[in-house]
């Protein structure tokens, strides 16, 4: 049985891989105001990757596929980029010690790489932050025990528990929202129990979306890829707001516009020149997503050094980074994940015959 590819989710995940690199590079630019709200650019994937993993894997799990093969295929689709961002991390990591004649913290650094590279947070005892190295890994964290809750357990759960579990911990998050100001916790040691929270409530409800999309009860809401990347654009960029009102927007986009967007972009995309451009962003989120923050840190370095103006470090860094991040994945991760699922699917045939 042929399956469906959501194109539009693929150019929503650029999209919102793009503002997580602009909400990094803020600080250079309208006083780090732009685009203060990118955080939740997270919390869109985790509600994503409920909904592709539930289309891609759960009647699978439920039928041919093993515990085994399920966590091979997403090792296969996460770790080569997983790695590759952990060494470059250390290698950014240390060359920076080895210029502020630093030596001592570089033991602590090579520590680290193992449990970068395994995408673990670090221990407190050789880092002050658990994801050092690569600063955005702390996400792909709660992805991975997110994709392991479900194949042990999600999948098999009815319906009804399933909204159950998203109710009880929608308000779980909703009080630490609350007690944090915003949605914007989960990367370092006092808030890595929230970022528990953080991921379940978003990933429940994309496992719920796509058993409703499955049940075709949803096929009444559609918008245009244009329509829906301007209000994920529309979201991201929203300045920061008074205090007190930043939870209130946090919780309105985890718990409705979120869920909205990703209802209204199941849909075929027509255009052929608009397929393809959504096509390309899907291509470039991941890359970009989990190699920018070493490559903005050996950027800055190097612009340090030389005296660059700080008026060109976006465009510059922008220019470098894009590119080179589609390069990799296409021309290193694209293949290497496609000889490893053919070595996988090899050895799942051998196994059945």
């Amino acid at each position: 049985m042929s399956r469906q590819h959501f194109i539009a989710l693929d150019g929503l995940r650029g999209v919102a891989a793009l503002a997580v690199l602009l909400y990094h590079l803020r600080f250079w630019s309208f006083d780090g105001a732009l685009p203060a709200h990118a955080y939740l650019a997270v919390d869109f994937f985790f509600c994503l990757s409920g909904f592709v993993v539930t289309y891609a894997y759960e009647l699978r799990l439920r039928s041919e596929m093993n515990f085994a093969s399920f966590c091979l295929s997403r090792l296969i689709r996460l770790f080569p980029l997983i790695v590759l961002g952990a060494v470059c991390g250390m290698m950014v990591q240390c060359l920076g010690a080895v210029a502020n004649h630093d030596l001592k913290s570089i033991s602590n650094i090579l520590l680290s790489a193992p449990f970068a590279a395994l995408s673990l947070p670090a221990l407190p005892q050789i880092s002050k932050e658990p994801f050092l190295l690569n600063g955005p890994s702390w996400s792909l964290f709660f992805e991975i025990l997110a994709n392991l809750g479900f194949a042990v357990l999600l999948y098999k759960l009815r319906s009804r528990l399933l909204c159950a579990l998203a109710a009880a911990s929608g308000l779980a998050l909703s009080v630490a929202v609350f007690a944090n100001g915003s949605a914007a916790f989960g990367w370092t040691y006092p808030t890595l129990g929230l970022g528990l929270l953080r991921v379940a409530f978003p990933f429940l409800v994309g496992c719920l979306i796509c058993r409703l999309h499955q049940a075709q009860k949803l096929a009444w809401f559609s918008l245009s890829p244009a329509v829906t990347s301007a209000a994920l654009v529309g979201i991201l960029f929203t300045p920061k707001l008074p205090l007190g009102a930043g939870a209130y927007f946090d919780l309105l986009c985890l718990i409705a516009i979120f869920p909205a967007i990703i209802i209204a972009s199941r849909k075929t995309v027509k255009s052929v020149w608009g397929a393809r451009l959504l096509s390309e962003l899907g291509r470039l989120s991941f890359p970009l997503y989990i190699l920018h923050a070493p490559m903005i840190a050996a950027f800055v370095m190097v612009a340090t050094r030389i005296h660059l103006p700080e008026w060109l470090y976006i465009p510059l860094s922008v220019t470098l980074i894009l590119p080179t991040c589609y390069l990799v994945g296409t021309t290193f991760d694209e293949p290497l994940r496609s000889y490893l699922n053919r070595m996988q699917a090899r050895s799942d045939y051998s196994k059945r015959t």
